[in-house]
């Protein structure tokens, strides 16, 4: 990682690895070393890949902790590098296997384990693929892929030079133990093989959170995109952002069309974002809907970016609001296609002057228009309620603005705010454009 090198318009920018990026020797030394000495003893421990640009699957992580230790779940996820979370029977396996495996590389030079204790105390596992394994369920790994790719035709059995060749840095060989001689073929691993968010989870500092759920990276829920060379970035370029956006703005209107994992306001381009979302498919999304909206007087321009990912800013400077111009969502409650449920009640729309309303507590008109003076935009000029199912605690309905203008600001500046500010629990309100037109 570099901090402050480099030329005066990168200084004080924190340069994050793509997990396809090789890193020097030297900078995986260093983050080896950085490991948290207060956390307790666990019978999870979390997995940093370090210069991982090879595969890594549930079958490879299996491979390496069978012989250590019997592990019950493995979920892989992606943050600031690619990680594993590996859940074992007692604290005796999982400490026998961190001190067996930090430090080692599980393919020559490359993909480098730190391995350190885990903060979350169980996993949960929604489903046994590629990057997320219930053992306690089933543990045989081949069963679920014997009925489809492992029976297919293989019509080539050896890998060109040049996929046989790709590694880390060229140098000399590392003294570190090596767990295989040679990273998998291509016909080994899966294809389209997603990467897995684990919710909650994860950090440098030993991740996971009790009750979490996992986000596909490229998933069938999350739109099918994946992270990837070869495939579309997932980084959208979005100009025309008026003084009154800021991070959580941008996020409360693009997280209708995806995951938002980071915004990043350009310090030399005024008005202009860079924001990465967790697939390609989110930014075709945004692409089809959001094109020449009219928003705070001005009209947005978006675009798909050549960045494969949005660099994590150590000193962010301060909007017009004062608040910073870089913010990571990754871990954000809001996600609406963070679970295959979650995303199948999203529809996508474009911009509209009605907005369809949920999570609301019992309110009456008045209190509820009081939200938005307070976030500062224009009020419904009608409000419509759906009847409530028996026992619900929340409600839902229609807003209907002035024009398609009025609704996007109020999406921009109201989604997400709390219902009735102060009280306690979970009351945020949520809100998304509506099919219906006026």
């Amino acid at each position: 990682m570099s901090w402050g090198s480099g030329p005066p318009s990168k200084r004080g920018r924190l340069e994050v690895y793509s997990p396809y990026q090789p890193m020097m020797q030297t900078e995986v030394d260093a983050e080896l070393e950085k490991i948290n000495p207060n956390l307790k003893e666990n019978h999870i421990i979390l997995l940093t890949v370090l210069n991982a640009i090879h595969p890594i699957n549930v079958e490879t992580v299996h491979k390496i902790v069978a012989p250590i230790a019997e592990a019950l779940r493995i979920v892989i996820f992606q943050k600031v590098f690619l990680q594993v979370l590996v859940e074992f029977k007692d604290v005796a396996g999982s400490t026998k296997a961190l001190h067996e495996l930090h430090g080692a590389d599980i393919y020559p030079n490359s993909c480098t384990l730190k391995a350190e204790y885990a903060k979350t105390d169980r996993l949960n596992v929604k489903r046994n693929d590629s990057q997320t394994w219930d053992f306690t369920v089933s543990k045989n790994l081949c069963e679920e892929s014997e009925n489809g790719r492992g029976k297919r035709k293989t019509l080539l059995n050896h890998m060109p030079l040049s996929a046989a060749s790709s590694g880390g840095e060229p140098g000399p060989a590392s003294s570190r133990t090596t767990l295989f001689d040679s990273p998998p073929s291509a016909i080994d691993m899966p294809q389209n093989q997603p990467y897995i968010n684990y919710m909650g989870g994860g950090g440098s500092g030993g991740g996971g959170g009790s009750g979490s759920s996992y986000d596909s990276w490229g998933g069938g829920y999350s739109g099918g995109g994946m992270r990837g060379p070869g495939n579309l970035s997932c980084v959208v370029m979005v100009y025309g952002l008026g003084s009154r956006f800021n991070c959580q703005g941008v996020f409360n209107l693009f997280c209708l069309y995806g995951n938002v994992l980071k915004v990043s306001f350009m310090k030399n381009k005024p008005g202009c974002a860079m924001v990465e979302m967790s697939d390609a498919a989110a930014v075709d999304r945004i692409l089809q809907n959001l094109p020449n909206t009219e928003v705070f007087g001005e009209t947005l321009c978006v675009e798909r970016s050549r960045k494969r990912f949005v660099e994590n800013i150590r000193s962010p400077h301060e909007l017009h609001d004062g608040s910073p111009s870089f913010a990571n969502f990754s871990d954000s409650r809001n996600h609406r296609y963070d679970t295959e449920e979650k995303a199948m009640k999203n529809r996508a729309m474009p911009p509209g002057n009605v907005v369809h309303f949920f999570n609301v507590p019992q309110l009456d008109d008045d209190q509820f228009g009081d939200i938005f003076k307070r976030a500062k935009c224009s009020n419904p000029k009608s409000i419509k309620w759906f009847e409530a199912k028996p026992k619900a605690k929340t409600l839902t309905g229609l807003l209907k603005f002035g024009s398609t203008e009025q609704a996007v600001e109020a999406v921009v500046l109201a989604n997400h705010t709390q219902a009735r500010p102060g009280a306690s629990g979970y009351n945020e309100i949520k809100l998304c454009f509506s099919k219906s037109r006026d």
